[in-house]
């Protein structure tokens, strides 16, 4: 495997924890259709880096990528949490049309 695809790999799995850690800390959700992380409408970050520290401290293996390094959980939390910030389930909204249209 080439390096360039390992740390793509490593990358991915870094971003799956931070969701992890997130959902765990209630600032991000679950889509209940698609299992899609989104805003769960908390701007808390803060509460998600002491659960991604807790995790770390107690050996969670869902955070296991991150080692023993809090600095990148905290980075990465960070950068998940702002890029889905604003995410919302697509099928609220085609719900909401299906349920509007006149028949």
């Amino acid at each position: 495997m080439s390096y360039v695809k390992r740390l793509l790999e490593q990358q991915e799995a870094e971003r799956h924890a931070a969701i992890e850690i997130a959902v765990a800390a209630n600032v991000l959700a679950r889509c209940e259709v698609d299992d899609d992380p989104i805003d769960a409408g908390v701007n808390d970050v803060e509460e998600a880096y002491k659960v991604g520290n807790a995790m770390i401290s107690r050996e969670d293996p869902r955070v296991a990528v991150f080692g023993k390094d809090r600095r990148k959980m905290t980075d990465t939390v960070k950068s998940v949490v702002e890029e889905l910030r604003y995410a919302t389930c697509s099928h609220e909204a085609d719900f909401e049309r299906a349920m509007s249209r006149d028949d």
